[in-house]
């Protein structure tokens, strides 16, 4: 009939173990339907919203998070029942943001894969601990192909840290994060400035903003630097099989900041009388002419910077 997903009953939870079995039925009488009253269904196979709910609940109960996350938010890895339960939570409130159940227990299987203590945290290795191999594809796909409404997702976010960390304050931040790449397939990838090395590597660049206050510090919103090499005709083919909007044009780290804190700001999500940044944006005064009205800017500049005082009358 098929394995059983490697789960014990624990109280009103389910814990992993990670030892399935198999079921077997063996057929004593061939009239079994009859005499059980149970006729072959001719529907498609669906998981019902009642046992997706379910199944995730029990996903989330794996006791399996990654203890230096733990550690830093300092939380007793014998309280895992209890952050499993403020997860489900969590996650619930994206529900709107989804077009089908499905696409909610995939992302929910990933971001517990992220969370967990495997050493590699990617979409195969996600899959392949908590639905196995045949579940590899199906993550794959949610990925790629899955329509869901982002945006959404987005002001949910947005909306939610606000009223735990908003204050009139504020400060808005803006900085770039690579990530190292080993093909050359990704969107966005290509030999460019990696941050954290100082040199050029194969890479993919964002852009990101964040809020900080008393109440503590998270992102606000992102963006993936496009290479200008993206935009050229040898990249035809690789931007169709990236699904890269066919409007979209260049734009450098800078502007791309620009554009992210002028929408925040018009917002009012998150009160701010301040705006800080590292000198790869503070050295561009393009940008900080850009910035939003009414606030103070914070900015690290490079050392040969030439700065001249302004002469009083």
């Amino acid at each position: 009939m098929g394995q059983t997903q490697g789960f014990a009953k624990a109280g009103h939870a389910y814990k992993y173990h990670g030892h399935r079995k198999t079921v077997f039925v063996k057929v004593l009488d061939p009239r079994f339907r009859k005499e059980l009253g149970v006729m072959p269904d001719p529907r498609p196979l669906f998981v019902r919203k009642a046992e997706n709910r379910e199944g995730t609940r029990m996903l989330l109960s794996i006791p399996d998070y990654d203890p230096h996350i733990l550690e830093q938010c300092g939380i007793d890895e014998n309280e895992s029942s209890i952050v499993s339960d403020m997860l489900e939570q969590y996650l619930e409130c994206y529900r709107p943001s989804y077009k089908r159940s499905e696409q909610k227990q995939l992302a929910d299987t990933f971001i517990k894969g992220l969370l967990s203590d495997l050493e590699r945290k990617s979409i195969e290795s996600v899959a392949l601990r908590y639905t196995g191999a045949e579940g590899v594809r199906p993550l794959q796909m949610f990925f790629k192909n899955s329509t869901f409404d982002d945006e959404k997702m987005l002001n949910i976010y947005q909306q939610q840290l606000a009223a735990l960390i908003g204050e009139e304050d504020g400060m808005l931040n803006v900085d770039g994060s690579d990530f190292p790449k080993k093909g050359s397939h990704s969107v966005g990838v290509a030999r460019q400035h990696y941050g954290i090395l100082g040199k050029t590597e194969n890479c993919q660049a964002g852009v990101f903003v964040g809020y900080s206050s008393t109440k503590g510090y998270g992102l606000v919103d992102r963006r993936l630097y496009m290479p200008e090499s993206w935009y050229s005709e040898s990249y035809d083919e690789l931007r169709k099989q990236c699904a890269v909007p066919d409007d979209l044009t260049f734009r450098t780290k800078n502007q791309l900041a620009s554009e992210m804190l002028q929408a925040v700001a018009a917002s009012g999500t998150f009160p701010s009388r301040w705006v800080g940044c590292d000198s790869a944006f503070g050295c561009d005064r393009a940008f900080l002419e850009s910035l939003p009205e009414g606030c103070y800017y914070f900015t690290d500049v490079r050392a040969n910077e030439l700065v001249f005082p302004g002469i009083q009358r």
